[in-house]
């Protein structure tokens, strides 16, 4: 069957020129026509499954850690939420806890689905998060647009998408591009600028704390690891898809972390970094710390296991500087 989205595409790329990957992915994601979160996302196993829709575990250890950051924050929000599960976990618990939950989500598709199976949610967008907040993201900032770059022998391309006939290809075009905290060995790295998401974010900076979880990796593992940095694949129908090209706009695309740069971006705009660490450390540690807790052995193995999420999803968490954050004994802010 003719996929009528790459029909448009290749249509907008002869008019145009080849597009440059972020807009691709920008495009293929979050047109309000075409793309894969404006229609019928799969979401809830469908494509994929986050850690909230394994069962409670994520939720049950999330709602500790905050009881343990943060006893003076008086919001709690959520950024690209999905289908708002993990939100209506949270908010079933704290109850009357918070004076507001609200929700960031872009895609229109996706906040009818939050509204018709969580309820009523409060959806905002990222400037209007209020101050003394908890703002909680997992696996949202791996769907934000990525460049590509290509370093080689100290020479950066980008790639850009092309068409020749019908078919959407690669093209590498030389580029003058900064490339900070990312290593300087060869390989082709997925970068992305979160300083604009900070400038939105900049009025919440009071008294509040950010707690996002995410795929990636920090520079120096891509030192010696380099081949992490080319991260870019495809989700379709539980499938991992290499091939970022086909069915577009039926397809999620993402794209790993690098925490270092978030990190450091956060610290530009004024946030103190607090933490840094594994999901694997973070759940194995709120297990231990309640030993007499019933779980199913294939939630925590896909949330622990080295080979599934536990060593490959992190967390972040970092705060206005006048707070007190509680240390922990698995940080890792030294890596970064």
């Amino acid at each position: 069957m003719e996929n009528k989205n790459l029909v448009h595409l290749v249509s907008q790329i002869k008019a145009s020129g080849p597009m440059r990957f972020d807009a691709f992915m920008h495009w293929a994601l979050y047109d309000p026509s075409c793309g894969y979160y404006h229609q019928s996302p799969g979401m809830s196993g469908a494509d994929f499954i986050t850690a909230p829709e394994m069962g409670s575990l994520f939720s049950d250890a999330l709602i500790h850690f905050i009881e343990q950051l943060a006893p003076t924050c008086q919001n709690l929000v959520e950024l690209g939420p999905g289908t708002g599960l993990l939100m209506s976990k949270l908010k079933d618990h704290f109850k009357d806890r918070f004076e507001s939950y609200g929700l960031v989500e872009i895609s229109e598709s996706l906040r009818k689905v939050q509204l018709e199976k969580q309820g009523a949610l409060k959806h905002i967008g990222l400037s209007d998060i209020p101050q003394q907040s908890i703002i909680i993201a997992n696996e949202w900032l791996d769907a934000l647009p990525s460049r590509r770059i290509k370093r080689v022998d100290d020479i950066c391309f980008e790639a850009y998408i092309g068409v020749d006939e019908s078919k959407l290809i690669w093209q590498w075009q030389p580029v003058n591009v900064a490339m900070a905290h990312w290593p300087t060995v060869d390989g082709i790295y997925d970068v992305r600028d979160y300083a604009n998401v900070f400038k939105s974010m900049a009025q919440a900076l009071k008294g509040s704390i950010c707690v996002w979880f995410d795929y990636g990796y920090h520079t120096k593992e891509l030192m010696h690891l380099p081949h992490l940095g080319d991260s870019l694949r495809g989700f379709y129908q539980n499938t991992v898809e290499s091939n970022v090209l086909n069915h577009i706009g039926h397809m999620d695309l993402t794209a790993d972390v690098n925490f270092s740069v978030l990190a450091h971006q956060a610290a530009d705009e004024g946030w103190q970094i607090n933490h840094y660490f594994k999901q694997s450390h973070w759940v194995i540690d709120y297990l231990m710390k309640h030993p007499s807790r019933e779980n199913n052995a294939w939630e925590v193995r896909q949330l622990t296991d080295p080979s599934e999420m536990g060593e490959r999803v992190r967390c972040l968490v970092f705060s206005d500087p006048s707070l007190d954050v509680q240390k922990l004994s698995y940080d890792e802010c030294a890596r970064l």
